[in-house]
């Protein structure tokens, strides 16, 4: 099964570091960067995706001082509540918070993984999600 991925990470690196096993197995993978170029996309994004990576630490992108703590906290709400869409997500970032941890398992995340994270055991994670549902 080819899965597509909306993957929201502001980290180059972790990005093109991490999925080169997700893509030799065929799936494909669009990334976005910030909390603004999600907002300015929203519509296209959430369309045809299977599952969503996301980091909750994101730059705003507007060029100011952010209003949110947790962007990528606000990118999920938006998902789970304003869009009323169940798509699965997984998290990948450094969360130690444990009212943020809270909040992210009442909004029904697949998965909290912690940075750095090996490829390949991002790749079994990402798959396991579709796995599980079978």
């Amino acid at each position: 099964m080819i899965i597509r991925i909306l993957w929201i990470e502001d980290d180059a690196d972790i990005i093109y570091g991490v999925m080169e096993p997700l893509i030799r197995k065929g799936h494909i993978i669009d990334t976005v960067k910030s909390m603004k170029e999600y907002l300015e996309k929203t519509d296209e994004l959430l369309k045809g995706y299977d599952l969503i990576v996301l980091d909750i630490l994101l730059p705003e992108g507007f060029g100011e001082k952010p209003k949110v703590r947790y962007t990528g906290l606000y990118i999920l709400k938006h998902i789970r509540k304003e869009r009323k869409m169940d798509l699965p997500v997984i998290i990948l970032s450094v969360v130690r918070d444990k009212r943020l941890l809270d909040e992210l398992k009442n909004l029904n995340v697949e998965k909290i993984l912690d940075k750095p994270i090996l490829p390949s055991k991002l790749a079994d994670e990402i798959e396991g999600v579709f796995r599980n549902k079978r």
